[in-house]
């Protein structure tokens, strides 16, 4: 992966405003041309673009910035990779997104770009950048990132504790770095959690040693207590009651609405009785009318015919008879009809005095709210039931835990010991990075140093497990600026590590690193010795920022006659800026 060049662009305007073209292979000096102080010519702003570009977010110094935003400025980084252009860009004003292009020449019309998320941006570039790598579980690309782009900011306190990030990740960083496989601490790690969970049980289990017995006696109560309590429940079935209160309610309900109905028939009997003895009594009443007939018709023709008057009184006494007779008979059916209407009244009031106790029941809650507080409590016991089972169940697995814990133990020591084997593999590479740091130290300073990559082998619990811990020092490195040189030197060594193996990542980035060291010659004697490596080797990118007075200024001069200043950044003219413009 090679960085080719960095163009910003004003969508604005519509016009490239700086561009900047790196050099394929070697040193890239990002030069202030001021001495004394070039701060705010852009070296910094230039770097942070070039980290926006690989996938953080957009710097800060360009949020808010009137002749930014006015210019739209639009960042393209163009990269290499096996002979194919990728174009990666930002558009300042639009820091929630970032644009891919592959192939083809650069422009600038978006419709010719991949929009994407910036989270899905940063997996872009992930994939751009370290998906090739088979040989090594890698870390993510952000994480490495930030030890490929050094800053003075937080990045030169020591080679691998940045701020805010644990151990045992840094090292796995590094490991990476100078290609040797360092998930070993990770991978024990998770052994050394699990046999950590498997000592808290051990613990709590351990807890119950003392009152174990009397957990088990509350258990054969609690157990006495539920069987009362669910034997009471089969006694008050609630469905059981109510079911056979419906039952006799609707045999009651059929017998009341029965004599309803022979009530109604009897009382319906003894009407038509009645309405019997008054049609004879009518009809006697009509016949004794005829009187008054033979009254009438003996006044006009002073005789009434024979055979009607014995008509007359034939009737008169056969419905004479029916009044006695049969009025009589009628008369009884009503008595007999009464008294049996007066039965069935009594038996029909007592009926529904019975209906009205099976309603109240039936719209009774009290049986169910009896029934549910036993339940309630039979499911509290339960509970206490299965709390108490648990811990008889956890305090039977006492010994099961102390076999598992020494069975992980076993497994702790026999993958360390695997591990140490495959660390043992990696010799070789280690012993090529320590002889290449000390090479550099030596062009640089003329001395020795160590580097040093030890496995750690302990298994107590605050060991490092698996650990490859790297180690750095320099003769006299708590000098003025020899920390920084170191961690130059040391960062130095991976990328030549990474060179020489043709590993992927073969570019490495200091904003701020010769800012402190006041040794002049050794910074050019380290530039140089660096540069000439990567020409010599055709591979790899070194980007420095330096200032004029950092180094002396004949060094300064071959280094531009050897092209090896790729921007030339200035603030006493706008044009010397690094964005061509003043923005802060």
């Amino acid at each position: 992966m090679i960085l080719n060049r960095l163009t910003i662009y004003s969508r604005k305007k519509e016009e490239i405003i700086k561009q900047y073209t790196f050099n394929k292979i070697g040193l890239n000096i990002i030069l202030g041309d001021k001495k004394d102080d070039s701060n705010g010519a852009g070296k910094t702003s230039m770097v942070d673009s070039i980290r926006s570009l690989l996938g953080t977010k957009t710097p800060k110094d360009f949020e808010n910035k009137t002749n930014i935003i006015n210019a739209d400025i639009m960042l393209v980084l163009e990269v290499e990779k096996d002979s194919d252009i990728i174009y990666l860009s930002r558009i300042i004003t639009d820091p929630k997104y970032g644009y891919v292009k592959c192939g083809g020449d650069l422009n600038f019309d978006l419709d010719n770009w991949t929009r994407l998320k910036d989270t899905d941006y940063k997996k872009e570039t992930e994939e751009i950048f370290i998906k090739d790598d088979k040989e090594l579980e890698h870390p993510s690309f952000n994480s490495l990132r930030e030890y490929i782009i050094r800053d003075e900011k937080i990045g030169f306190g020591d080679i691998c504790l940045i701020s805010g990030r644990k151990a045992i990740n840094n090292y796995f960083i590094l490991n990476y770095l100078f290609l040797v496989d360092g998930k070993a601490e990770k991978d024990i790690l998770e052994l050394k959690n699990k046999q950590e969970e498997l000592n808290k049980k051990l613990k709590i289990i351990e807890t119950l040693s003392d009152n174990i017995i009397d957990i088990q006696i509350k258990k054969k109560k609690i157990e006495e207590e539920l069987v009362a309590l669910i034997d009471i429940t089969k006694r008050l079935n609630v469905n059981k009651n109510i079911d056979l209160s419906k039952d006799d309610y609707q045999e009651l309900k059929k017998e009341y609405n029965d004599i309803s109905h022979k009530i109604i028939k009897l009382e319906s009997i003894k009407e038509q009785y009645e309405e019997n003895i008054n049609i004879l009594k009518e009809n006697v009443e009509k016949i004794k009318e005829l009187d008054d007939v033979k009254k009438f018709y003996a006044q006009i023709i002073e005789y009434f015919p024979g055979k009607l008057v014995k008509n007359y009184g034939e009737v008169l006494d056969y419905y004479q008879f029916m009044v006695g007779s049969r009025g009589k008979f009628f008369g009884e059916k009503i008595k007999k009809v009464s008294t049996m209407l007066d039965k069935i009244q009594l038996k029909k009031c007592e009926l529904q005095e019975k209906l009205n106790k099976q309603l109240d029941v039936l719209q009774s809650t009290t049986i169910v709210e009896d029934i549910n507080n036993i339940i309630e409590k039979v499911n509290e016991k339960n509970l206490e039931l299965a709390d108490v089972k648990l811990k008889i169940e956890q305090y039977s697995q006492k010994e099961t835990l102390k076999n598992d814990i020494n069975n992980m133990k076993q497994e702790i020591i026999k993958q360390t010991n695997i591990r140490n084997e495959m660390f043992n593999i990696y010799k070789e590479t280690i012993n090529e990075a320590i002889n290449r740091f000390n090479e550099i130290l030596k062009v640089t300073y003329n001395e020795g140093g160590v580097l040093q990559f030890e496995f750690n082998n302990g298994t107590n619990k605050n060991d490092a497990t698996g650990r490859i811990k790297i180690a750095c020092s320099i003769l006299d490195e708590s000098s003025h600026g020899k920390t920084y040189m170191k961690i130059n030197m040391f960062d130095l060594t991976w990328l030549i590590q990474r060179v020489e193996n043709d590993a992927c990542l073969q570019f490495l980035i200091h904003d701020g690193a010769y800012v402190k060291p006041d040794n002049k010659q050794a910074k050019y004697r380290l530039l140089t010795y660096v540069d000439k490596y990567l020409t010599k080797k055709q591979k790899g990118q070194y980007f420095v920022t330096l200032n004029l007075d950092e180094l002396e200024s004949n060094d300064i001069k071959a280094l531009k006659n050897e092209n090896k200043v790729i921007a030339l950044l200035g603030k006493e003219k706008d044009k010397d800026r690094f964005m061509g413009m003043k923005y802060s």
